[in-house]
């Protein structure tokens, strides 16, 4: 089963065992993008409906937030749309693209804060 699992491109251990020190890296490094995404999503809305900055001000605040959250999400959309097998992170990263495509870049920001979000605890 565990062989299975990785083969499809995903990491999995039997309960109980340590994680190695690589794996703890990953982990790490998710939490930090999550976090960046986080803070640039709340300081985009912030300036958004506050006015304090102009709308471009927010906007670059937002892109910041999807290209961190995206940056561990992407790829893994990417390897989805080539095997023609749809999953979360190809779904949301089309809903985050549809959203900034309209305009509506508060709504993008924070969905891939989400996906990456549940990955850093699991």
């Amino acid at each position: 089963m565990i062989k299975a699992i990785n083969d499809a491109g995903l990491k999995a251990t039997r309960e109980g065992e340590k994680s190695d020190v690589d794996a703890q890296q990953r982990q790490k490094k998710r939490l930090i993008s999550v976090s960046i995404s986080g803070a640039f999503t709340l300081l985009g809305v912030l300036v958004h409906w506050t006015h304090f900055a102009p709308k471009s001000a927010a906007i670059a605040l937002f892109l910041v937030a999807i290209i961190s959250g995206g940056w561990f999400i992407a790829p893994k959309a990417v390897t989805a749309a080539r095997r023609l097998a749809p999953d979360m992170h190809l779904l949301m990263t089309i809903a985050v693209l549809g959203a900034a495509g309209i305009g509506e870049w508060s709504e993008g920001a924070p969905a891939h804060d989400t996906i990456l979000g549940f990955r850093t605890r699991t």
